[in-house]
């Protein structure tokens, strides 16, 4: 399982926007990933009125968030960093010594929405979906099914020696003990 986390300077606007948009989408395609957002400022400060209603407006409900400031826990259980600013980067990699492998900037930065009307947390709601979406893998992970199996044992015997046949994978589909995932294409096509 990977970690996302993402920072910006209050946690109150751009990361719990992506953090909400990444969790989103991730789970839409069965993606074992976890994700969380921090910042610079204070702790237990509610996500920006304008920031929940505009992630509202998309069927996402981020109006529980509450700030947290940036630990080194949090740095040692991100496997990814992605900051809003190239300043961000340089505060987590020049002061605080976190490796700069591990950090990076979402495009070439996204704007601070602090302040702003609706129409700006909309425009940077949309900027974090553009940005974010090429960085999950363009497939789900789903249960396998009865559906999956003849394209299955053919896969297997393209791969392996003694593949498994379609009647050895329906017959283990049926044990309560075995648990079976695939992968399919955003056009429902097995990988």
């Amino acid at each position: 399982m990977k970690h996302y986390l993402f920072i910006c300077t209050g946690n109150t606007c751009r990361s719990p926007m992506a953090e909400g948009i990444f969790r989103h989408a991730a789970q839409k395609k069965g993606l074992p990933i976890e994700v969380q957002s921090a910042g610079m400022g204070e702790d237990n400060q509610s996500a920006a009125d304008n920031a929940i209603l505009a992630m509202k407006e998309i069927g996402i409900d981020i109006s529980m968030h509450r700030s947290r400031h940036l630990t080194p826990a949090m740095v040692r259980w991100a496997d990814f960093i992605l900051c809003m600013t190239r300043s961000h980067k340089d505060i987590l990699v020049t002061m605080l010594g976190v490796p700069e492998e591990k950090v990076s900037v979402l495009g070439n930065g996204v704007p601070d929405p602090y302040g702003g009307d609706i129409d700006i947390y909309r425009q940077t709601r949309d900027a974090l979906i553009e940005i974010l979406n090429p960085l999950l893998p363009s497939f789900s992970i789903v249960s396998m099914s009865e559906e999956h199996v003849d394209i299955l044992a053919y896969l297997d015997s393209l791969c392996i020696e003694e593949p498994w046949t379609a009647e050895g994978f329906l017959a283990e589909l049926s044990k309560d003990t075995s648990y079976f995932r695939l992968a399919l294409t955003d056009s429902d096509q097995v990988l």
